[in-house]
């Protein structure tokens, strides 16, 4: 009986967060919302400002000369010996 009454309220419990979460808007996104209706340009904006700074074409010489260069870490990184 009790495992019944547990399986009920669980399922009780999963309905009820999901319904919450479909019709739950927090006040940040609201505003993002708003806020990406007002300024549509907003998003073009972030993407040149991401390829502004990290989407860098890669020289593959460069990048082998790094990983060949790199010195492995030893098992005490505080310790100098």
């Amino acid at each position: 009986m009790r495992i019944k009454l547990y399986s009920t309220l669980s399922t009780s419990l999963i309905i009820y967060k999901n319904a919450m979460a479909e019709n739950y808007t927090s006040e940040i996104t609201q505003f993002l919302q708003a806020y990406k209706a007002a300024h549509t340009d907003v998003e073009q904006r972030q993407r040149d400002g991401r390829a502004r700074l990290w989407d860098k074409p890669q020289d593959p010489e460069l990048t082998e000369g790094f990983k060949q260069a790199r010195v492995r870490q030893g098992p005490y990184v505080y310790q100098n010996n």
